[in-house]
Order: structure tokens, then C-alpha cells, then sequence
């Protein structure tokens, strides 16, 4: 148990005493001495004094004066005082008592007082403070970040508003991209997200700052005597920072708005709503750009894939634009399938960084984790719908492992119910996929070793082709199975 504890007492030897008591029994306390009286309030805001043991009878104050001074003080009222006096009369000990004393004990200090009675009642004092000071923690302070909570700014905003410290700066900021990261990748990755942009904020800014979080995904920042310059350069370095960071999964990015109190005619509670203004204005104008950031920022993740899987999902791009050409679909269709093509997996990112420790455990690679049926769909589905230039596939995403007989996932579409877009990317991805997995499983087979590249290239192509031909009208819609064996038999007279 740590703790701070001061003893005010004219005799040196009485300090000694209880000094000694307390250590005897307390080891991780440490103790502050006062002979006169003089200075206490002062002592006890700066050493963050928990308990004070307050002689009455002292030379140049009297300790009633002291203890009513001490919980007249919003300051010092909560520490913990422990009243010793030699004075015997009840009325001297009621009168301690209604100041606002905790306990108290006779002088001279009895055997049983120094052994058992003294250290107790500092232990139980010192727990007491412990206590309190978490529960004012805690009502003051946001649980998941540590920065001051909304009621505490509320209250800050009140006591600050002061001539003194004009101009007062408000900084509002809102962080961008929270309810996509916890849709796709989960609460734990909002919260991570949420911690790293409050130890930003906590380098950006002054010490004299009030920073808190004022809701989800809302900050506030109050800066006394702050001008304008002061403000700009704080967000400046905010952003910088943010820029700096590596993306798990996305990089903390924050609109802002800010203004400032330079006269007391202005009312705090107006410059407060005009910075939330001005950062709801800028979260507009930036939007575009913030998305595009994410976007950006989860396609790196992709990136981060096996370069086989890379291959391969360049390879199924190039296979669906070909299908969607053969099959005459139209201009924006063809956009559409591009893009869906080209983000199809952007769930998978979610999926990834779930499954991170089994990937780099186990060495399982993204598509060995999707065989696993895992949510991609829907994880992709959701971030699709939250950007816009990858809006207009969502439903191809959430779609584009369902079966021609209905058995797919997520949501067992049948027939032609299942988007077109979806049962070409389907049929293009399997048929890459299965072509550089017997490639890779027969390659070294004897009958095989010696065959040209080529030549074993297109034996593989016949054999998966004869595969998807077995499960048309079960995997695979039958008309794009045709579709894709007639573009297979002119590549190869090609």
C-alpha cells in the first residue's frame, strides 16, 4: 500500500514517535513533517498529501483553525485528518469532530496507540483516499482512453471562463472512420483506434490543455490563453502525427473545428457550438477524401497478401472482364464488374487481421482461412456500403460466394436470384484458383516432370474446365461455364 502522509506537531520527539509507528507497520508510506503549523494548504496540494496528522496545540496557530481552513478549501477538503491532542474535555474532541476531522487520538500517545490503534487508522484513512481518488477518477475520466470525460470539459468550460485567461481556445474533433472499423474489424480494433488517437492528441497538444472525449467518436480540447496561431499549429501537429502512423487496420484520422473566446462579452457556450460547427463543415468537405484515405488504407492491407494470391486475384480480374465481354453486358455493368473484381476480398482484410495469429502460427494463408467460411461476405458488404466508390458493388460482394443450387454462403441465393456480376467473379475465381492448385499438387508428379510448361499448363486448364462442366447447375451457372470453355478453346487455338 503506498501513501502520503503529513505530520503537523510542534514536539519533535512526538513526530519521531508516530514517524516510527506508522513506518513499523506501513513500509510504502512516505512522510511529511511541519513544526509550526505554517504553510499546510500549500504542503498539501503540492506533495498530494492523502492524510494529515494535526496536533491542536501548536505554537503560532491553533489546529481548529488549521482543520477548518483544510475542508474549507475545495482543494484539500477530501484529504483525510487525524486530530492528536492532549486537551482530555469532550468539547475539544466534538469540535474536531464537526470540523470535519476522520478520527482521533490522545497524547501522550499510549503503547497500544503506537503498536495497533495509530498505523490502523492510517492504513484505513490511506485506504479511504485510494478509494476516492479512483471514484473521482473514474466520474472524471473517460474508461477507455483516460482522457477527462464530457461531464469534467462541461464543468472545466464553466471555471475557466475568465478574464484571466482569455482569449480561450475550443478545439472540437471527430474521429473519422470508427463505426466502419467497428463494423468490420470489431470493437476491440475501435477501441485500439480510439486509445492511439488520444495518445496523439496527448502529444499535439499543451500541457495546460483539457483534452477529453466527449462521446463515441467526439473530442474536445479547451486551451486557456491560446491564440489562434497556438490552435493551428496544435491540430497541424495532430495531423502530422496521425499521418505517421501504421494503419491497424486504419490510420487515426480526425476532422477538426476551432474557435475562440476574445472578449468577455462573447458567451463560452457559443464559441463551443461554433467549433462544433466549423468541424462538422470540415468532416463534410474532407469526406471524399477521408474515404478514399481508408480505402486506400485497407487495399494495402490486400497487398500484404502472399504474392500468389496477389497473382491470382489479377488473374481473376483480367478472366471476369473477359466473361462480362463475351456476354455482351453493358457499359456500366462492365464498370461495376472491374470493380467488383478489383474489391471483391476487401472483407477479407477484417478476416485477416482477425485470424493474424493463426496466419503467422499456423502459416495459413488468406485464402486458407476464407475456405474456412469465415464472414468475408458480410464484412465486405459492410465496408462497401460505409464507401462510397465501392457502394455501387456491395450486394455483388456480399454475394459472390453463393452456389447456383443454393448451398453457397451467406445467404443461399438460387439460380439467377444470385447477381450476375457475383456468378462471374464466382466462376473466374474458382476456375484460377483450382487451376494453380493442381498445378501445384501434380507438378511433380513422374508422369508429369518431364512435360513441357506449356503443354502441362493446358492439360491442367482441360482438366479443371472438365471439373466446373461436372458441377454445372450445381456450383457454377451452366451458361457462364459455356461461356468460359468457349473463351478457354480460342485462347488455346490463339
Amino acid at each position: 500500500m503506498s501513501g502520503r502522509v503529513l505530520i503537523v506537531d510542534d514536539s519533535k520527539m512526538e513526530r519521531l514517535i508516530i514517524t516510527t509507528s506508522i513506518k513499523r507497520r506501513l513500509f510504502d508510506v512516505e512522510i511529511f513533517e511541519n513544526a509550526n503549523g505554517e504553510n499546510i494548504l500549500e504542503t498539501l496540494m503540492e506533495e498530494k498529501i492523502q492524510v494529515c496528522i494535526l496536533d491542536i496545540m501548536l505554537p503560532k496557530k491553533n489546529g481548529f483553525e488549521i482543520l477548518k481552513e483544510i475542508k474549507e478549501n475545495p482543494k484539500t477538503q477530501d484529504v483525510v485528518v487525524l486530530v492528536c491532542t492532549g486537551m482530555s474535555e469532550e468539547a475539544s474532541i466534538e469540535k474536531a469532530l464537526s470540523l470535519g476531522a476522520y478520527d482521533y487520538f490522545a497524547k501522550p500517545l499510549s503503547e497500544e496507540v503506537i503498536n495497533i490503534a495509530l498505523p490502523l487508522k492510517i492504513k484505513n484513512a490511506i485506504d479511504l483516499m485510494i478509494r476516492k481518488e479512483e471514484i473521482i477518477f473514474l466520474s472524471y475520466h473517460d474508461n477507455l482512453t483516460g482522457l477527462f470525460n464530457r461531464r469534467y470539459a462541461q464543468m472545466e468550460l464553466e471555471n475557466i471562463d475568465l478574464e484571466k485567461n482569455l482569449p480561450i481556445g475550443i478545439i472540437m474533433g471527430d474521429a473519422n472512420g470508427l463505426k466502419l472499423t467497428n463494423d468490420a474489424f470489431g470493437h476491440e480494433a475501435g477501441d485500439k483506434l480510439l486509445i492511439k488517437i488520444a495518445g496523439i492528441m496527448q502529444k499535439s497538444f499543451p500541457k495546460e490543455a483539457i483534452i477529453a472525449r466527449i462521446g463515441g467518436d467526439e473530442f474536445c480540447m479547451i486551451l486557456p490563453s491560446a491564440s489562434e496561431k497556438v490552435l493551428e499549429h496544435s491540430i497541424a501537429k495532430m495531423k502530422s502525427l496521425c499521418d505517421l502512423e501504421i494503419g491497424e487496420p486504419l490510420k487515426p484520422n480526425i476532422s477538426f473545428g476551432f474557435a475562440i473566446k476574445e472578449s468577455t462579452d462573447q458567451r463560452i457556450h457559443d464559441i463551443y457550438r461554433k467549433a462544433e460547427d466549423v468541424m462538422y463543415s470540415n468532416k463534410i468537405k474532407e469526406s471524399t477524401r477521408i474515404k478514399k484515405s481508408i480505402l486506400k488504407s485497407l487495399m494495402q492491407i490486400l497487398k500484404g497478401m502472399e504474392e500468389s494470391d496477389v497473382i491470382r486475384l489479377e488473374k481473376t480480374e483480367h478472366l471476369c472482364l473477359k466473361m462480362g465481354k463475351a456476354l455482351h453486358i453493358g457499359f456500366n455493368e462492365r464498370i461495376h464488374l472491374k470493380l467488383l473484381a478489383k474489391y471483391h476480398d476487401i472483407g477479407l482484410t477484417a478476416v485477416s487481421l482477425k485470424n493474424e495469429k493463426e496466419m503467422q502460427t499456423e502459416g495459413k494463408s488468406f485464402y486458407e482461412i476464407l475456405d474456412k467460411e469465415d464472414n468475408h461476405c458480410e464484412l465486405g458488404f459492410r465496408i462497401a456500403t460505409a464507401l462510397p466508390d465501392v457502394a455501387p458493388v456491395a450486394f455483388d460482394i456480399l454475394s459472390h460466394h453463393e452456389k447456383w443450387d443454393g448451398s453457397g454462403f451467406p445467404q443461399k441465393l438460387k439460380g439467377i436470384a444470385i447477381p450476375l456480376n457475383s456468378r462471374i467473379l464466382f466462376t473466374a475465381e474458382h476456375y484460377i484458383k483450382w487451376i494453380d492448385e493442381f498445378e501445384r499438387e501434380q507438378q511433380q508428379k513422374p508422369e508429369f516432370v518431364n512435360m513441357e510448361k506449356q503443354e502441362f499448363h493446358l492439360f491442367v486448364k482441360k482438366v479443371v474446365l472438365q471439373g466446373m462442366k461436372e458441377l454445372s447447375g450445381t456450383y457454377f451457372d451452366p451458361e457462364l461455364v459455356q461461356i468460359l470453355d468457349e473463351i478457354e478453346k480460342e485462347q488455346i487455338k490463339k
